[in-house]
């Protein structure tokens, strides 16, 4: 049996289509309600550095296009040829790398903008200097069939922050290190 609405004299809608808008706009809700609900099971750690990471994340995809990448460099740390990362840490440095590598993954999917690799680092690395943590950031490059791509991966001790995942893709171009890295 289907259900019709009458609008106007001659022209009859399912009432399926005329509620059509508010289920899109139910499962918009349910969805944020999900959401809501999934973020409130995130560590503290995770939701107190929420707002202040997702405001970095857009600080630092405004600075990579507009600082010259040159005056960006010395605050990344020491630059060094291309090395592998340190693997030592104590654990509670760990247990705090680990706990900046997830807020860091949560916030960058709910940004706007597309956050990757590069701001992922660089609003790692400003956290990694705030607690005290040492890491190793390399910046690597591939030549593909599209031509050249750039990636860049931070990792504190044996925790990989950001972009260590696709890194093995890339041949390793330079290092900063900060700290025991």
């Amino acid at each position: 049996m289907r259900c019709l609405v009458g609008f106007g004299q001659d022209r009859l809608l399912c009432c399926q289509s005329a509620l059509w808008p508010l289920q899109q706009g139910a499962s918009a809700a349910m969805r944020l309600l999900v959401k809501a609900r999934n973020f409130q099971q995130r560590p503290l750690f995770v939701q107190l550095w929420f707002l202040p990471l997702w405001v970095m994340l857009g600080a630092a995809k405004l600075a990579i296009r507009i600082v010259p990448f040159s005056a960006m460099a010395p605050r990344l740390g020491r630059a060094v040829p291309p090395i592998a990362p340190d693997k030592v840490g104590s654990p509670q440095s760990r247990e705090r790398a680990v706990r900046i590598a997830e807020a860091l993954r949560v916030t960058a999917r709910m940004t706007p903008w597309t956050s990757d690799c590069f701001p992922k680092a660089l609003a790692g690395v400003a956290l990694l200097r705030l607690y005290g943590l040492p890491y190793v950031l390399t910046f690597g490059v591939q030549d593909g069939n599209e031509g050249l791509a750039a990636h860049c991966w931070l990792v504190s001790g044996s925790t990989a922050i950001c972009g260590l995942r696709n890194a093995h893709r890339f041949s390793a171009i330079a290092s900063f290190v900060h700290g025991e890295g």
